[in-house]
């Protein structure tokens, strides 16, 4: 996982199957507990991922953003999104 050029410290946690669909899980070592100033991109790479016998390399983005602003916030609040949470 990285932000840019930087990569994240990630902690992997066990896997546990027979419960729902089996699942890849780590933690980034990120604080999540304030809403970031602005979006902000991660990307993710899950590498050497056995599919019908051959190994493939998946890639993907993650935006973390602040759903209490900008047009998320207002969208809820036009009720185009249900109620926001009571914080």
């Amino acid at each position: 996982m990285r932000q840019g050029s930087v990569s994240v410290a990630l902690v992997q946690r066990p896997v546990v199957n027979g419960f729902g669909e089996n699942t890849l899980v780590w933690e980034p070592q990120i604080d999540l507990g304030t809403p970031p100033v602005s979006d902000t991109a991660y990307t993710v790479t899950v590498a050497n991922v056995v599919v019908d016998g051959s190994r493939r390399d998946f890639t993907y983005d993650v935006i973390v953003f602040d759903a209490g602003t900008g047009l998320v916030s207002s969208m809820a609040t036009a009720g185009q999104l249900g109620t926001l949470p009571e914080n």
